[in-house]
């Protein structure tokens, strides 16, 4: 529901971003995305303050239950936006496609080379960053954080990702796609390799709570200043007319990598010992392991940043003109690569759907 939601605003934005000249293209989509993420904040603060309690180690709280908590978070937008449907201003429907013409635009739209190629690199960039599921157990059960603690760890990384959104819009708006993704990529690489110094306990004298707050929110702030580039490519793509399917295919195109990526740690976990025994015996090697393979994962679309086709189609266009030019000649094609994308697509969606019901059914096979 909360994908299906997002998808529909961001073809809301989508469509009005067509007043936006090209040089402005994707500022509204970049003050939309820091609204939300000051929203992410203030919901992490609220966590933070309500879930903390005295019988899981902290010293205050309200101590509320985690499903109080759920509870709570299903209330929010039932009285926030529920009341508000009744003032939402519906546009007319224009188009009367059926499903067959729908899915023939999508395929006509895919196969042109100057989409595929780059959403094949977009797919790519999502998978490295492959999630370290031992993570969350390592702050609470090895390093000892509070629920408290964590929360605002994670409030303050939601904070740098709002920052680092509006550092991309005033200093990096106009930056050259390749270079920004190039140094991002390296440099948020590098935030999360430092990981290491808390498994192997080597902060520098700073208290762990500390150094693991500065690596996260760093970490996150490039992350977003890499993020918005590929939203403004999208819109570049998109011919006008068909916004809200185009844009619903390839931004789940895009969260489909990073579900991809998660089950990727998973399986990666379950080759090393992240147990929670483990790490309350201290015994880290495991957690290791796995934070130094997904921190070098993360690394590897730096070697395909500059590269091309051999038809010339660069896997990362450098702007929105690069990019409209990829898209311009309609005799650059390949139903082959559409029929790629699409089998990638679904396959991936499978295959996401298939781990998480093994692990729902055989919770301990790994």
């Amino acid at each position: 529901g909360l994908l299906y939601a997002d998808t529909v605003a961001d073809a809301i934005v989508l469509e009005c971003s067509r007043y936006e000249s090209d040089k402005e293209k994707g500022r509204m989509r970049t003050h939309c995305y820091v609204v939300r993420q000051v929203g992410a904040t203030i919901g992490s603060i609220a966590g933070a303050l309500i879930y903390n309690s005295t019988s899981d180690g902290g010293t205050w709280g309200w101590g509320l239950s985690i499903q109080g908590c759920f509870i709570l978070q299903a209330l929010l937008p039932a009285c926030t936006i529920l009341p508000l449907i009744l003032f939402m201003y519906e546009l007319p429907i224009l188009s009367n496609k059926n499903l067959s013409s729908l899915c023939h635009e999508m395929f006509e739209f895919i196969a042109h080379d100057g989409v595929w190629i780059p959403m094949l690199f977009v797919y790519f960039y999502g998978l490295s960053y492959v999630s370290n599921p031992s993570w969350y157990n390592f702050l609470y059960d090895g390093l000892e954080f509070s629920d408290f603690q964590v929360g605002m760890l994670y409030t303050i990384g939601s904070l740098f990702s709002v920052l680092g959104l509006v550092a991309y819009e005033k200093y990096f708006f106009k930056s050259s796609w390749r270079r920004l993704f190039l140094w991002t990529t390296i440099v948020s690489g590098i935030f999360s390799f430092l990981q290491v110094l808390l498994v192997t306990g080597q902060t520098f004298g700073l208290p762990k709570i500390i150094f693991a707050t500065g690596d996260i929110s760093l970490q996150g702030f490039f992350q977003y200043v890499a993020f918005m580039p590929f939203c403004v490519m999208f819109f570049s793509m998109i011919p006008g007319g068909t916004e809200g399917t185009i844009y619903a295919l390839i931004s789940t195109w895009q969260n489909v990598s990073g579900e991809v990526a998660t089950g990727i740690g998973t399986t990666l976990a379950c080759g090393v010992n992240v147990s929670d025994n483990a790490i309350e015996n201290h015994n880290w090697s495991g957690v290791l392991k796995l934070t130094l393979i997904t921190s070098g994962i993360q690394l590897l679309p730096v070697f395909f940043i500059y590269g091309e086709s051999p038809s010339g189609i660069k896997f990362l266009p450098d702007n929105i003109d690069e990019t409209k030019a990829q898209c311009r000649n309609p005799n650059r094609r390949s139903n082959a690569g559409a029929y790629l994308f699409f089998a990638l697509f679904g396959g991936s969606i499978v295959a996401s759907i298939l781990q998480s019901l093994y692990v729902i059914f055989y919770p301990n096979s790994c």
